[in-house]
């Protein structure tokens, strides 16, 4: 570790390093905690060439361009293409170690070797054109070196402690004789940068200090000479800053090194001569660190990186955050030192390590939230499932766990005291279901066993078990419109609660309903009309008149018609509207319709993984649909599915049965196996536009063409020994949610759904003409692009074409 700080930072010597560690070490401030957030991991395992990933761009089609200890690769979303040095082969890189990557206005992408060696890399034709540097070997042998670009498309070659060079296209060589700017003889550049929207180019000059050069007045100030009176000149008069960095309002960050043995973080406003930042230190992390640059994205969120560090500016607090660093789960980053950050097209942040591979992920698009609940005897993540959730009438929300007890949560998902007298908070409870009363007032929770009612304007709540229900557990509770309540039990059917009956007491009021047999209830609900539904596990749904306890309807495995299930068990029933009913089994969604008396199925077996625990509906007409592997949002008029798991965020996909809620301003709550997840659904669309997919690889007998000249052709001919062909293509994308399908006529009669490796094989292709082409549908059904099509020639072997039949009837 010393050695490399020592050959990145010359100025200092090896005794503050030391210090450093030291002070560090044992620096005790105080600790802010840690942003999680939701990473894709990309690795050895799944195609990089190396896990120390130094440099990361995005060129203007789409593709991401990964520099690598073991070379440059290009990525599609869905596939590597590799490029490395080939000994004897003039166009390949000159080594593998990439340091970094730049894409200049002109659409060129200059790779810096590790070595010192820069150059252009052809992104057509995969070519490698090094562009010679006019400096000392030394330089380029061991200075910390860069390429900057300016506003002007100047692409300038940096070493650190050396004179500055220009890249010259007409000479085609950096060299400092192409310098528009005249440092003062003897200077060593330490750190240069162009301040956007100004024709100022700042130089941080030997011991401390910095110089500007003015192109549009060809002035020249620094200390001592400060020709155009900048106040910046005497700001930084005592200062040596490196990573030099302007934000999009124009600040000024920059990193210098303490005295006490830590780099900070500072940012001044040139504009004003104010002071944002003095001296930030990252000191609280109790262990040594390096500060390595800025990355700000589209929308101003401004991030710093280095050894350690990986932080999220905060404006309001005037602090970074912390992103959490260590494995949590698959969804998180472990990191040692991050080399590069990108933001690509659809605001996904690409980080590279240099250790542990690239990461992706979506600041902006993180739309579930994962609350854990601690366990009351333990003091640590409670084991209990989440099976059910609630609003109350005091903008809260009451969690109900198994064998944890209740939880409360504040409207910003804040975990707070329970407080309601009658309910102990040191766990055990466990509410399978909380139903509120037709005036809201009374919170029923369905308990194991027993059943609780909570007053919400008194705050407290009464235990019943009557002996009727033999002490067994309550796993469904519902009110319906009369007033009586009606109790699901985990193994003896239903048993029915009337108030009427209860003159003396609540046991009274408690009786058996024999329409239904003594079976385990998965859902109980009363719909706008008044009926209430009984989903069971092995004898369907019920569908009862409270007025004259007659089954209105009875769905079964065994009933036959409209009325016939494919499954024995229901594990949720639903209202979608005045109309519909949605009735869920294991595996199958069935849309009833109450004034047709007709019942269709929803989607096609497979469609979803997993087997169906919950449903909600939200406010834009979304059937929402858990699984116990997955979450899923169902388009009942197109029987479009878009699923979500891990990727998307969600730390637990294992669902609980029945166990989901909605609050008044239509968010959505799942429970899973140890978690509650709160989204809001209007934040899950997908309002990116969908970009055209590109055909990314043709491979003619197993080998590899070149696709951009294949595009260029009118027909690609094909000898009919060479029939065999596999088109690759991507959306370039890494989030969308777009369906692509592919067709090759007049061989493929419909459009066939591309699967997750993105590549159409077509094998021994009789001779003839076929017209390949690739559409995409977004999450709607609609299609959003056509790619150009392909046109594709098989010619027929010499004995059956016309003029060799001709020879031989002329013959």
């Amino acid at each position: 570790m010393l050695k490399k700080t020592k050959n990145i930072f010359r100025h200092y010597r090896v005794a503050v390093i030391l210090t450093a560690l030291q002070v560090c070490c044992i620096y005790i401030g105080h600790a802010q905690q840690a942003k999680e957030f939701n990473f894709t991991h990309y690795s050895t395992s799944t195609g990089l060439l190396s896990n120390q990933v130094n440099a990361v761009v995005q060129d203007e089609e789409g593709y991401l361009w990964i520099g690598t200890t073991d070379g440059l690769q290009r990525y599609d979303g869905t596939r590597y293409k590799t490029f490395r040095n080939h000994p004897g082969d003039p166009g390949s890189l000159p080594s593998n170690p990439v340091q970094q990557l730049l894409v200049d206005n002109k659409k060129n992408l200059w790779v810096l070797m590790s070595d010192g060696k820069v150059g252009i890399f052809n992104r057509k034709k995969f070519t490698f054109r090094e562009v010679p540097v006019k400096a000392e070997a030394e330089a380029l042998a061991t200075a910390h070196r860069k390429l900057v670009t300016d506003e002007s498309g100047n692409v300038f070659f940096v070493l650190r402690g050396f004179p500055l060079t220009t890249f010259n296209e007409k000479t085609n060589d950096f060299s400092a004789g192409n310098n528009f700017l005249s440092p003062k003889p003897g200077w060593k550049i330490g750190d240069f940068v162009h301040r956007p929207g100004t024709s100022e180019y700042w130089m941080v000059i030997p011991g401390g200090g910095v110089a500007i050069f003015n192109r549009a007045t060809g002035q020249l100030s620094h200390p001592g000479n400060n020709v155009e009176q900048s106040p910046v000149i005497k700001k930084f008069e005592k200062i040596y800053p490196y990573h030099i960095f302007f934000d999009k309002e124009g600040r000024c960050w920059y990193i210098t090194w303490g005295d006490k043995g830590y780099p900070y973080a500072s940012c001044y406003n040139p504009a004003n001569d104010q002071v944002i930042v003095d001296r930030y230190a990252f000191s609280y992390l109790r262990t040594y660190y390096e500060l390595q640059g800025f990355f700000q994205q589209r929308d101003g969120t401004l991030w710093i990186r280095g050894m350690g560090v990986f932080a999220r500016w905060i404006e309001d607090g005037k602090r970074f955050e912390m992103v959490a660093n260590g494995y949590r789960n698959e969804r998180s980053i472990v990191y040692e030192s991050i080399n590069a950050l990108i933001e690509d097209r659809e605001k996904n942040i690409w980080v590279g390590t240099d250790n542990n591979g690239l990461y992706r992920f979506n600041p902006t698009g993180e739309f579930f939230v994962n609350l854990k609940h601690t366990s009351r005897i333990t003091g640590r993540d409670g084991a209990g499932s989440v099976m059910s959730v609630i609003p109350t009438i005091w903008g809260t929300i009451l969690v109900g766990t198994w064998g944890d007890g209740l939880y409360h949560l504040d409207k910003n998902l804040h975990y707070i005291p329970t407080a309601i007298k009658g309910i102990d908070d040191k766990g055990g409870l466990s509410a399978w279901c909380i139903a509120a009363s037709r005036d809201s007032n009374i919170l029923w929770v369905a308990a194991q066993p027993g059943l609780y009612a909570i007053n919400q304007s008194t705050r407290s709540a009464k235990f019943y078990n009557p002996a009727i229900l033999r002490n067994r557990t309550v796993r469904q509770v519902v009110e319906d419109k009369r007033g009586n309540l009606w109790l699901g039990m985990q193994s003896i059917g239903v048993f029915r609660w009337s108030a009427a009956r209860a003159k003396n007491s609540f046991d009274e009021g408690m009786e058996k309903f024999t329409a239904v047999p003594e079976v385990q209830i998965n859902k109980l609900l009363v719909d706008s009309k008044g009926l209430v539904w009984i989903a069971t596990t092995t004898e369907g749904v019920y569908a009862i008149d409270p007025g004259t306890d007659k089954v209105v309807w009875h769905f079964s495995h065994k009933t036959g018609g409209d009325k016939n299930l494919p499954e024995r068990g229901v594990s949720s029933v639903l209202e979608y509207n005045d109309s519909v009913m949605i009735i869920a089994t294991g595996t199958r969604i069935i849309k009833f319709n109450r004034v047709t008396n007709r019942s269709t199925f929803v989607g096609r077996p497979g469609f979803i993984s997993g087997y169906i625990a919950a449903m909600e509906k939200d406010n834009n007409g979304y059937l929402w649909l858990t699984t116990t592997n997955g979450l899923y949002r169902i388009n009942l008029q197109k029987n479009i599915f878009v699923g979500f798991n891990r990727s998307d965020g969600i730390n637990n996909e294992h669902f609980i049965l029945a166990a989901a809620g909605k609050l008044p301003d239509g968010r959505l709550l799942f429970g899973s196996t140890n978690e509650l997840l709160v989204f809001n659904p209007g934040n899950t669309s997908f309002s990116a536009p969908v970009p055209d997919v590109k055909i990314t690889g043709f491979k003619l007998m197993n080998e590899a063409l070149a696709v951009d000249s294949l595009l260029q052709l009118k027909d690609i001919e094909l000898g009919y020994k060479q029939n065999s062909l596999v088109i690759e293509f991507s959306p370039l994308n890494f989030n969308s949610a777009s369906l692509i399908r592919y067709r090759l006529e007049p061989l493929d009669e419909e459009w066939k759904t591309a699967d997750k490796n993105n590549e159409a094989i077509y094998s021994y292709l009789p001779p003839g003409r076929y017209t390949f082409s690739i559409l995409t549908l977004d999450e709607e059904g609609n299609e959003t692009s056509r790619t150009k099509e392909l046109h594709i020639v098989v010619k027929p072997p010499f004995w059956k074409t016309g003029w060799f039949l001709a020879l031989i009837i002329l013959l």
